[in-house]
């Protein structure tokens, strides 16, 4: 059995800056096997990590040293969103 079709349709999407960055975010994160809450500091991941006991407290552990690849992605990424929200 073939099915053969062809329609053309007009599609509107509204995607917004800060869902384009998180989408390049997540995607980087994932190539890189890295925590979803990651960021680099002195050339090293970290991760942001939250416990909860009677207070809430932030953990930052490290999770290893960044790649130039990474840390020129990392600023790029970082520049991108900089300069997105700075346009608006």
């Amino acid at each position: 059995m073939k099915v053969k079709g062809v329609q053309n349709q007009k599609v509107e999407v509204d995607v917004s800056i800060d869902q384009i960055i998180k989408s390049l975010k997540e995607h980087f994160y994932k190539k890189y096997q890295l925590p979803a809450t990651s960021y680099i500091e002195d050339g090293v991941w970290m991760e942001e990590i939250w416990g909860h006991t009677t207070h809430a407290f932030r953990i930052d552990e490290k999770v290893r040293v960044a790649t130039k690849e990474e840390l020129k992605v990392d600023k790029a990424l970082n520049t991108l969103q900089k300069a997105i929200r700075k346009s608006i």
